[in-house]
């Protein structure tokens, strides 16, 4: 078995780990506190064999910047689902924001910011 975990630095921490966590319902599988600097969140994608990390460290040292192709895109198996999830995301004033490949746009995908800027995309 494999394990894949994608792990990725954050300025707005609380504020990530609370829209992964409350707004698209991502699972938290573990946490942890201060180490040499990090601390840390990670969720599972939709299980443990595949995870989402987002960590901080005590400087807050700088993030690489976001391209318009740095994606994190979440396959609903219902439409219904999907649209859940919009809403949420649109109740908590998170707005809808473009997608530069025309592909996504083409199978009805929207796309959102986490509050670092990282582009997640809802798609069916």
């Amino acid at each position: 078995m494999c394990a894949v975990r994608i792990a990725r630095p954050s300025l707005e921490y609380d504020a990530v780990v609370a829209f992964y966590r409350d707004l698209l319902r991502f699972e938290i599988v573990a946490t942890f506190a201060e180490h040499d600097g990090y601390a840390g969140t990670v969720f599972g994608l939709p299980d443990r064999r595949f995870q989402l990390e987002i960590t901080r460290h005590r400087s807050g040292h700088p993030q690489p910047s976001p391209t318009e192709e740095d994606l994190l895109v979440v396959y609903f198996e219902d439409e219904a689902s999907r649209i859940e999830v919009e809403k949420r995301l649109e109740a908590s004033d998170v707005a809808p924001a473009s997608l530069e490949n025309p592909y996504w746009a083409r199978i009805g995908a929207r796309g959102f910011r986490d509050p670092d800027g990282w582009l997640v995309v809802l798609a069916r």
